[in-house]
């Protein structure tokens, strides 16, 4: 990780916070309502599931243009808070840290 990594933010419950690098994501998978985030074995959380209802793949294009969109001046992208209920795409409900 270097300092210009951008850091995805996901919260699920008030004490219930990952931050993790842009550069450690390793896939996507989106099927059955849901889209998978899977990091590599550096990261501590294995992997992050967003609930996306029935369109997957527009949730993954959407994740797709978040990460690349800028500026992000503090290089902090918030994708999911289930607390706020705020996400980076419509599509997104929910939040799971695994």
């Amino acid at each position: 990780m270097t300092a210009e990594d951008k850091m995805l933010l996901f919260k699920n419950a008030d004490n219930d916070t990952a931050m993790l690098p842009l550069s450690r994501l390793k896939d996507i998978n989106g099927g059955a309502g849901s889209v998978v985030l899977t990091f590599d074995a550096e990261a501590d959380v294995d992997s992050i599931t967003l609930t996306t209802g029935a369109d997957e793949f527009e949730a993954c294009k959407e994740l797709v243009r978040t990460f690349n969109q800028s500026p992000n001046s503090d290089g902090a992208i918030l994708i999911a808070d289930d607390v706020s209920g705020t996400y980076c795409s419509p599509k997104i409900t929910g939040v799971t840290i695994a």
